[in-house]
Order: structure tokens, then C-alpha cells, then sequence
């Protein structure tokens, strides 16, 4: 995962406590951008981490993906996907075990590899 940020101009800065869920800081080499970025298993939406500008970062398929969580999630809310389940009302959280055709082409624009 990181190979894949710095082949696209980041340093990382691995965070050795957790500070919001955030795993790592990726530096772009122009000084730029900053990210702060979650690493999961697969793409999902979490309501604690809403407000808070991070990213998530994923791998499925051999392709990796770093998405803004809050810009990705109010895309999906309007679609009218997650609003309504039981998972995101109750739990807070919605993941997906693998893309489906229309998230994996919502997601497009944040595909790195």
C-alpha cells in the first residue's frame, strides 16, 4: 500500500498512537497535500469518522484505492444506498465485502495502482 502512495509522490508517516483511527500521514512531495488515511480491509463508511477529512485506503483486486471518506460517503448517501440499513442507523458503519460495479466506478477517480 504504501509502495503504491509513494510511486504517486507521498511520504507516509507511520503514527504510533491512534489519534482518530488514522494510521499513517502521507506527505505529497509538492508540500502541499496531507492526508491522513485509515488503512482497511475493503471499502467501507463509518459515522465516527465523519467531519474529521480522512481517507481511506484499500486494496481488493490487486488495485489499491484511497478515497476522501466524507466526500465519498455524502455521494453515496444521495444515491440513497447505505441511509436505510440497519448497519448504518444502528451501528454507524457500512462495508462492503467487495465492490460492486456501481461503487467500484463511484470509486474510480481514487484508484491508485
Amino acid at each position: 500500500m504504501v509502495e503504491c502512495l509513494v510511486d504517486n509522490g507521498y511520504y507516509c508517516e507511520r503514527l504510533t498512537d491512534d489519534t482518530d483511527g488514522v494510521d499513517f500521514i502521507a506527505n505529497h512531495i509538492d508540500g502541499k497535500r496531507r492526508l491522513k488515511v485509515v488503512l482497511n480491509g475493503r471499502a467501507g463508511f463509518y459515522k465516527k469518522y465523519k467531519g474529521k477529512q480522512l481517507f481511506i485506503a484499500f486494496q481488493e483486486g490487486g488495485e489499491t484505492y484511497l478515497y476522501p471518506h466524507d466526500e465519498v460517503l455524502q455521494e453515496w448517501l444521495d444515491k440513497g444506498k447505505i441511509a436505510g440499513t440497519d448497519s448504518w442507523k444502528d451501528k454507524g458503519v457500512y462495508h462492503y465485502s467487495s465492490l460492486n460495479a456501481e461503487l467500484k466506478s463511484v470509486l474510480l477517480p481514487y484508484k491508485l495502482s
